[in-house]
């Protein structure tokens, strides 16, 4: 990883803490101007009321000059489980610097770099700053999405779709998969619990839009394996159709691509760093949740 430059005079970077909130939400709607501070505001309350591990942050990093906000990188912290092991996992989003001090940008993430234990997922990274999240030891992926229409697909014999019922749902899942449906469902997703022969198979959807937000969809947020989606979309197509919901966007990987629907986005990259490694039908605990599509 390149060496950092020293912190210039007068700019220094700290943790976002909850006083700051409104100048992070005005700043970042000014960053980012398809974004209004309402959006900002609603995702930092999200975050606020989160518990997160000792020493990390609860909001993410910002820089300060003059008692000015001039540069965030919001981060949300998660612990999950993946083939039987708990893995810590920040999940980056966020990242915008003031012009006239934006050659400082790494310095909001560097706190973060030095823990090989903990694995960082950046979704949503600018095509400007790929070579700058490279250098600092993330592995790059293209992510292209595919605008799903689930319903097209042929139903699973037997297979049955319901809601996810909360902390004590009765199916045969596991304790952290009860943890992460409940606190998503506590976030506005739409969780539910597909029955079949073989056993459940959980499934956690954000509400959001696409194609310049034009097109209403589901983005699946969360699934054990992006190829039981693939199988169980007819299925679970039919339920969303009952429920007004005609598109499911996911994580386009080779049993996604043979669903009816359209690419979208197909230049997108996802970067990863760390032991978790980044799997398609995996976004729980990023800015898609908390924050929107």
């Amino acid at each position: 990883m390149n060496a950092m430059r020293p912190m210039p005079t007068g700019l220094r970077r700290r943790q976002i803490g909850p006083d700051d909130l409104e100048a992070v939400a005005s700043f970042l709607a000014g960053g980012f101007r398809l974004r209004p501070p309402a959006y900002w505001r609603r995702g930092l309350e999200r975050q606020a009321a989160r518990a997160v591990r000792p020493g990390r942050p609860r909001f993410g990093y910002m820089l300060e000059k003059d008692g000015q906000v001039v540069g965030t990188i919001l981060v949300i912290a998660a612990e999950l489980e993946h083939e039987g092991r708990e893995f810590e996992r920040c999940a980056l989003s966020s990242w915008y610097v003031a012009p006239e001090v934006r050659a400082q940008a790494p310095l909001l993430v560097s706190p973060l770099l030095g823990d090989p234990a903990l694995s960082l997922l950046n979704i949503s990274a600018a095509p400007n700053t790929w070579p700058t999240v490279g250098a600092q030891g993330f592995a790059g992926r293209r992510a292209p999405k595919r605008l799903t229409v689930p319903a097209l697909a042929p139903r699973v014999p037997g297979a049955a779709v319901r809601l996810f019922r909360g902390p004590d749902d009765p199916a045969a899942l596991g304790e952290g998969e009860r943890r992460l449906l409940a606190d998503h469902a506590g976030f506005g997703c739409l969780c539910l619990v597909v029955e079949t022969h073989d056993g459940p198979q959980p499934f956690a959807f954000a509400q959001g839009r696409v194609l310049r937000r034009l097109v209403p969809t589901l983005r699946l947020v969360w699934c054990r394996d992006i190829a039981a989606y693939a199988r169980l979309a007819g299925t679970i197509g039919r339920f969303l159709l009952g429920r007004g919901a005609l598109t499911v966007t996911a994580d386009e990987d080779p049993s996604v691509a043979q669903l009816p629907g359209w690419r979208i986005a197909p230049e997108s990259r996802s970067y990863a760093r760390g032991p978790l490694p980044f799997r398609p039908g995996d976004l729980a605990y990023t800015e898609v949740v908390l924050y929107g599509l």
